[in-house]
């Protein structure tokens, strides 16, 4: 065999005799696809270290923006529409502090979800969100659950309400929001607003067919 050349291909095959071995020349095509392919995979190589080079260079020569410095006041506004905002008030003249661990145990005991609550001396007004209820929202007062907190208080409800949330940052610490929100919001009629509980959010109920037009405003006032 001359130097430099390759050995040639030896095949295996299996007879009446038993084995015997056969050889066969290689394509003489052969060494220059493999001198080929190495090169490339040569040049691929220096390719990615020169590419990992002028990246680290790009990365250590461009500043670092904090982008938490000075974050937006204002992030996103969301709706949700199908809700109900339900209404209990005392029987008692004087109320006590057990009004609300009553009223509480009774929802828990029909597993109600409360999205938001506010308080006052002698009542509660609770947002419940009938979104995936199947049959209306009042699904999710049921003739059970509504007599049993008319044994406890006096209930009011009040459908086909639109739950509309301000997101931002640090809400809580920023002046002026409720003049930003509800000063545009003059011409709607809100009946609920929960604000403190999120740092972040801002929530507030109104007519269901009031809630485009309260989130258009909003977005342009706020956003553009």
């Amino acid at each position: 065999m001359a130097q430099g050349s390759r050995p040639p291909i030896r095949v295996l095959r299996r007879g009446p005799n038993g084995l015997t071995t056969s050889h066969f020349p290689r394509p003489a095509i052969w060494p220059p696809l493999v001198r080929r392919s190495s090169t490339r995979l040569r040049c691929f190589r220096q390719c990615v270290k020169a590419f990992r080079f002028l990246l680290a260079q790009v990365s250590i020569r461009l500043p670092v923006h904090n982008t938490t410095d000075n974050p937006p006041r204002y992030r996103a506004l969301a709706v949700r529409r199908k809700q109900t905002l339900l209404r209990l008030h005392s029987l008692e003249t004087q109320p006590s502090g057990s009004f609300l661990a009553q009223s509480f145990a009774i929802l828990a005991r029909h597993a109600v979800t409360v999205d938001l609550v506010t308080t006052s001396e002698n009542s509660i007004a609770l947002a419940l969100d009938a979104t995936h209820a199947t049959s209306g929202e009042n699904h999710i007062l049921t003739s059970a659950l509504f007599t049993a907190l008319s044994s406890h208080c006096r209930v009011e409800v009040e459908t086909g309400l639109a739950l509309v949330t301000l997101v931002g940052n640090r809400l809580t610490q920023a002046a002026g929001v409720c003049k930003d929100v509800f000063a545009w919001l003059e011409e709607h009629t809100v009946r609920m607003i929960c604000h403190g509980a999120s740092n972040d959010n801002l929530c507030f109920l109104l007519p269901a067919e009031d809630a485009d037009s309260a989130v258009k405003t909003l977005h342009y006032r706020l956003f553009e």
